[in-house]
């Protein structure tokens, strides 16, 4: 190994120091070490620039056009996206139109919920849920066109009546 006889004093702020150890400690150097290597890796980079630049094999045109490829493909998922939760929608209101088919009929229901009103003057959609004891979802529906019809209406406090 060559002996190092000579020196170069240099200067730095306190927190370049820090720096400086920190990163020496890391990369388990010592100090003077860590600085002789940074000293000569900058001096390699001068003299020898073609060695450290960095090569692309992707040039402008090719990069422009995989980014609008990109955007197209994010543009199309969003549209499958979307008319994926329109058909979990129609799906839904697929399986209400079902339990009315299945379930007692419409009118059948309609005269349950009218009656409900010659022995109540106003009850609120929970109340005739609950009187009902039929499906949650199929009896608010069924009450939501009613109170469209205006065969039911609502006062003040949000409370159904006939």
């Amino acid at each position: 190994m060559t002996k190092l006889t000579e020196d170069i004093h240099l200067r730095f702020t306190e927190t370049e120091k820090q720096d400086i150890v920190k990163m020496a400690e890391e990369t388990n150097m010592k100090i003077t070490e860590f600085c002789r290597n940074a000293i000569f890796n900058h001096i390699r980079r001068i003299e020898n620039p073609e060695l450290f630049k960095v090569k692309s094999s992707i040039n402008s045109a090719d990069l422009n056009e995989i980014i609008s490829e990109v955007k197209e493909t994010s543009d199309i998922s969003n549209r499958i996206l979307a008319k994926t939760n329109l058909m979990e929608i129609i799906d839904k209101k697929l399986d209400i139109i079902h339990k009315y088919i299945v379930g007692p009929s419409i009118s059948t229901n309609r005269d349950l919920i009218t009656d409900l009103f010659k022995t109540h003057k106003t009850l609120s959609l929970k109340q005739i849920i609950e009187k009902l004891d039929l499906d949650p979802e199929l009896t608010t529906d069924l009450v939501k066109i009613m109170h469209k019809e205006g065969t039911l209406k609502t006062n003040s406090r949000g409370r159904y009546y006939k």
